[in-house]
């Protein structure tokens, strides 16, 4: 049995055939106009109109017909509205002249357009192939990490010292898979607009203090010194405290990747309606013209000698569709070889709410 069409493409062919008659009827009410005014008044820019209107919204074709349906009407209003050429031939060529503007316009639109709309599609299919990929390779990652998790904890039988140590490779790096499948989709979230946030009124300090804890360790085991310089008495911001934890511990993470010696300094400043959080790092620095590749999608600057690339280039643009979406804001202040701050910035609660548990979102 044939498949029947789609309602929605139905309508839209119906839509692109009135928006058609409109545009016909519009070059001959234009062509009237100018047979009537005579010498005048030029409407000659006037027929742009529904020729660019076809080129973009009903197709290239309409548009070329309605361009050579302009150069007629201009043609016909030439030779009996009352224009005075001192040759017969005038209006001829002043018609040709004008069917080839005309038709250049509607085939430099209509190119454009079908550019455009190919990207679009190129970029829809890439979306949807890469959250389908990274949803359907999370069920297998699932099992394997229980599979693991099974075996490593003696349930199958004793291990030896090596087979631990094989084991706990594995784990690393299928805890590793993991997270960056959870970006990949964190960031396809944020494309399509369907990232989730649940705002609540939050004690940033406490947020904070959380993650330079988690983080201590792997700086300690760097050698670099990780401090928090966080002032008493912070007015309390309006945030999810998830995903904004998710910000400080991409922007930890980087900067202990980054650094190889001296310190990473966090530090908390309130300010007239935000309050502004910063990770400063003394690695290498970022040169002017590489800061705003920091923020792309999967882009990533070269690495410093020594230093391994890995990751996806996701983390910083997720950071920053996060802030953006909390009505923050998100920035790099560095120089070359004098380290990196990353900063964002957060809206404080502007009346005092229920109050809960410092870093306890409260529902709003």
């Amino acid at each position: 049995m044939p498949a029947l069409p789609e309602p929605r493409a139905g309508r839209g062919r119906l839509e692109r055939a009135s928006l058609t008659v409109g545009l016909v009827l519009l070059v001959a009410l234009i062509g009237l106009v100018d047979y009537w005014t005579g010498t005048e008044i030029s409407l000659s820019i006037f027929f742009l109109i529904p020729i660019a209107l076809a080129a973009w919204h009903v197709g290239p074709r309409t548009s070329l017909a309605l361009s050579c349906a302009s150069a007629l009407a201009w043609l016909l209003a030439d030779l009996h509205g009352g224009h005075a050429y001192g040759h017969a031939t005038i209006p001829y060529w002043n018609a040709s002249v004008r069917l080839g503007f005309f038709v250049i316009i509607a085939a430099v639109l209509s190119a454009r357009k079908r550019s455009e709309q190919r990207i679009l599609e190129l970029a829809r299919i890439k979306s949807e192939f890469t959250s389908m990929v990274s949803h359907e390779l999370r069920t297998p990652l699932t099992c394997i990490k229980e599979g693991i998790d099974i075996v490593a904890d003696g349930s199958a039988g004793p291990l030896s010292e090596r087979q631990e140590r094989h084991l706990e490779t594995a784990k690393r790096n299928v805890d590793r898979l993991a997270r960056l499948l959870d970006e990949v989709l964190d960031f396809q979230k944020l494309e399509a607009g369907r990232m989730e946030l649940v705002p609540g009124e939050c004690d940033i300090a406490h947020l904070v203090a959380l993650a330079v804890e988690e983080f201590r360790l792997p700086a300690q085991k760097k050698g670099l010194e990780l401090v928090a310089e966080v002032p008493h008495g912070l007015p309390r911001v309006r945030c999810d405290a998830d995903r904004i934890s998710q910000v400080l511990g991409n922007l930890l993470h980087n900067a202990i990747k980054f650094t190889e010696r001296g310190r990473i300094r966090v530090t908390v400043a309130p300010g007239a309606d935000e309050v502004r959080v910063g990770v400063a790092d003394s690695g290498p620095g970022i040169s002017p013209a590489d800061r705003e590749k920091l923020f792309m999608g999967f882009s990533q600057l070269k690495p410093a000698e020594g230093v391994r690339r890995s990751g996806t280039g996701l983390g910083l643009a997720i950071a920053r569709g996060i802030v953006d979406h909390h009505g923050g804001r998100m920035g790099v202040e560095s120089e070359p070889a004098r380290g990196a701050t990353f900063f964002f910035t957060l809206p404080v609660v502007e009346e005092a709410g229920v109050h809960a548990p410092p870093g306890t979102p409260v529902s709003s």
